[in-house]
């Protein structure tokens, strides 16, 4: 993770599913609770913090062609923090 003017980029291990090939995962993106990018078949994403500081919290949850999800794998980061 990497994060600076107001922008976070994002990366995680792309998930595994008994049916769907990786490429098909889509990946949703919440920023403190809020959906703020999608992605499918990628283990990248860049999204916005919403204001410029305080605590954001980035949520990742990968959905299969079914529409089932993923338990959220989520980080919490201090933007006033270097």
């Amino acid at each position: 993770m990497h994060w600076g003017d107001g922008e976070i980029h994002v990366s995680w291990t792309q998930s595994t599913d008994d049916f769907d090939e990786q490429r098909f995962i889509q990946y949703n993106v919440y920023v403190n609770g809020v959906l703020s990018d999608t992605t499918v078949g990628s283990g990248f994403s860049m999204v916005y913090s919403p204001g410029t500081g305080g605590l954001v919290t980035v949520s990742v949850i990968a959905v299969d062609t079914a529409g089932n999800e993923s338990a959220p794998a989520s980080i919490t980061i201090d933007m006033n923090q270097p």
